[in-house]
């Protein structure tokens, strides 16, 4: 997984780079660049930004955390019911899960 995350590490920054040098070009060459010119690299980052974005995305742990919350949450709810834990905290977890699950990736 932290191997993986390394790997990943040094491209990211490659797409960045890459990003930044296209964004300074369309500042510093506004008399020479026409417009198409101006558009395809405008498109272009737009492209490296969607990539750079997936690969922050790809997953680094040997499973899927939100496949394993689906899977987990009932089992949890379940299981805290038996034990005859109090509405509110079962209330306030579930709330707590709902915001991380909310927050990902």
């Amino acid at each position: 997984m932290v191997e993986e995350r390394n790997r990943l590490q040094p491209f990211l920054v490659r797409v960045s780079k890459r990003i930044a040098e296209l964004d300074r070009s369309t500042r510093t060459d506004l008399e020479e660049m026409d417009h198409k010119r101006r558009n395809e690299i405008f498109s272009e980052i737009d492209s490296l930004k969607q990539l750079y974005h997936r690969t922050l995305r790809t997953p680094t742990w040997p499973f899927d955390r939100d496949i394993f919350l689906r899977f987990l949450t009932p089992q949890v709810f379940s299981l805290l019911s038996l034990v005859g834990i109090a509405e509110p905290i079962v209330t306030a977890i579930r709330s707590l899960i709902v915001s991380i699950a909310s927050s990902g990736p």
